[in-house]
């Protein structure tokens, strides 16, 4: 559980710090204004920043590899973080199953990061789709365990109710994004606005779940 643990840490470091540096290298355009300058937290998508072309036009080679790193980073602490809710929720079968969904969204994070949406235009929003649902699945059950009743880490709730509030917010951007995937609506700045809350709490999910591991 040490190992998980510090791996989970390290990694989410790793992400937050090497996607700061992309957003300030970012060259700007957001779905909707390509003319934007430089990079707006809350109205371009997080794979934006894995553009090897900026929405304006401008090359962002720089940029493009250090968020790459980064969401492959957090796809990395992904692996263990599902583990280490398993091990909470105390729910043998269940975490087996979460391991498993949870891998799939892992992998699936890698084919986003290997199909950059200005080469690969509607196959990457697929990608995305693929690599959410497993991931959704994975949260669901995981929540599910940890506000069970007999629960017995007293911080698996604790665990549990923000993973709610993730599970939430992200559920809610997914069924707004599949229609823009699929071409039955327009893009809504709501899902970039909910994509970037999704990943606050799933980075701060990850660390109250480490927390909890640590104090149990």
């Amino acid at each position: 559980m040490v190992l998980a643990r510090r791996v989970v840490l390290s990694t989410t470091a790793t992400f937050v710090t090497l996607l700061v540096f992309a957003m300030r290298l970012y060259p700007g355009g957001t779905s909707w204004d390509p003319r934007a300058p430089g990079h707006h937290f809350w109205l371009n998508y997080l794979c934006d920043l894995a553009r090897p072309t900026a929405l304006n036009g401008v090359p962002n080679p720089i940029g493009s590899t250090l968020a790459q790193i980064a969401i492959l980073a957090l796809a990395v602490g992904l692996l263990p973080f599902w583990s280490l809710l398993g091990r909470l929720a105390n729910a043998p079968r269940i975490a087996m199953k979460v391991r498993v969904l949870g891998t799939l969204a892992a992998v699936g994070v890698v084919g986003v990061v290997l199909l950059p949406g200005d080469r690969f235009g509607s196959l990457h929003g697929m990608a995305c789709i693929a690599a959410a649902i497993p991931g959704l699945l994975a949260a669901t059950l995981s929540v599910r365990a940890l506000l069970r009743r007999d629960a017995v880490m007293p911080a698996a709730r604790a665990v549990g109710w923000v993973g709610a509030a993730t599970l939430a917010i992200a559920g809610t951007c997914f069924f707004l994004y599949v229609p823009d995937v699929l071409r039955l609506s327009a893009a809504l700045v709501a899902v970039a606005v909910l994509e970037r809350a999704s990943l606050a709490l799933l980075l701060l999910w990850m660390l109250v779940c480490c927390a909890a591991c640590r104090t149990s």
